[in-house]
């Protein structure tokens, strides 16, 4: 059984039946069977949306409970609400909902007893590290400073063909600055979340996301391969042992293919099928044409022939002794032929 590469046809539009001769052909001449990327979903997080709606929900009974100077009420809904959060930082709208909570907090510890400024501060800050921080209202804490901005490290593995989102602004892995304190991390694929913590940034902390791969030769894992300006292939990233990049070529029934071991691949080579005639084909212009051996053959029976003729009038085949007539009667003659 011939050995089976995954095909990876770097244009939005099909190949052309032209095309896939072509590349039929070129897998013949190789002994190998060409295949479609697998139909693998990648790995994803799902996102239940309903639980921002009953965070929502929780956030307006705290106000209205804080209104009312009601402290367990608010407490408890406060809890609820920020329980759900950090058990789904995949939800898009996560870090914001979060800020929200950690200020009705504040105004819990400020305004309804027992009162805790520190712990009210707290609070504040945290909110302004997730949202970036926003004006006071009616009945909020004022004059709070937003905690410092710190250095630290993202580290994503396996990040190739990712994005990532700190706090739903989007981050690239290597050095970080934003402010200390919890952060909303969420990393995705294709726009799907495949990855999402709640990440506590300090100075000097590495954050690693463990990103799980794709499977290996699936739509998923070669979805990133394209052509470079400089027509090359770039394939960082795809971790199919071994498969086959092709893309359409100017003239008509030719492609161009680059043979592919993970995210490195070759030059990319024209392949054009290969143009047979029929036995008959082109037989309307030479079959009247005498062949050029039949020609000289010819000339030299001809040359043969005639020199034959004249050897035979000269009497240069008689035998040694034969009878001739002349006038006068008969007399037999000897006829000496020379070696």
């Amino acid at each position: 059984m011939a050995a089976a590469l995954t095909l990876v046809w770097l244009e939005r539009e099909p190949p052309s039946v032209e095309a896939r001769s072509a590349l039929e052909e070129w897998a013949r001449a190789r002994g190998v069977q060409l295949e479609a990327p697998r139909d693998v979903p990648p790995p994803e997080l799902p996102v239940d949306l309903t639980v921002a709606d009953k965070v929502e929900d929780d956030l307006e009974h705290a106000h209205n409970a804080l209104a009312a100077l009601d402290a367990d009420g608010a407490e408890r809904a406060l809890a609820h609400a920020e329980g759900s959060l950090l058990e789904h930082p995949e939800l898009p709208q996560a870090a914001w909902l979060l800020a929200e909570v950690s200020r009705a907090w504040a105004v819990r510890w400020t305004r309804v007893a027992p009162v805790d400024a520190e712990r009210a501060a707290r609070a504040w800050r945290q909110a302004a590290a997730l949202d970036g921080g926003r004006a006071s209202g009616v009945g909020e804490p004022t004059g709070i400073a937003p905690e410092p901005a710190v250095d630290a490290t993202l580290t994503l593995d396996d990040a190739e063909g990712t994005r990532a989102l700190l706090d739903g602004i989007a981050v690239s892995p290597g050095a970080l600055h934003t402010a200390a304190g919890r952060h909303q991390l969420v990393v995705s694929r294709a726009g799907v979340p495949v990855w999402a913590a709640w990440v506590n940034v300090a100075p000097g902390i590495e954050i690693r996301a463990a990103i799980p791969p794709v499977a290996a030769c699936s739509k998923a894992d070669v979805a990133g391969a394209k052509i470079a300006d400089d027509g090359t292939i770039r394939a960082g990233g795809v971790r199919c042992a071994r498969w086959v990049a092709a893309a359409p070529a100017t003239r008509p029934g030719t492609v161009r293919v680059a043979s592919c071991e993970a995210g490195r691949c070759g030059p990319m080579l024209e392949w054009r099928v290969w143009e047979t005639h029929g036995p008959l084909s082109g037989a309307g212009e030479h079959e009247h044409k005498w062949p050029a051996w039949a020609t000289w053959t010819l000339v030299g029976v001809g040359v043969g022939a005639a020199t034959f003729a004249g050897l035979v009038l000269a009497g240069t085949f008689r035998s040694s002794t034969e009878t001739r007539f002349v006038n006068g009667g008969i007399k037999p003659q000897g006829l000496v032929v020379p070696f």
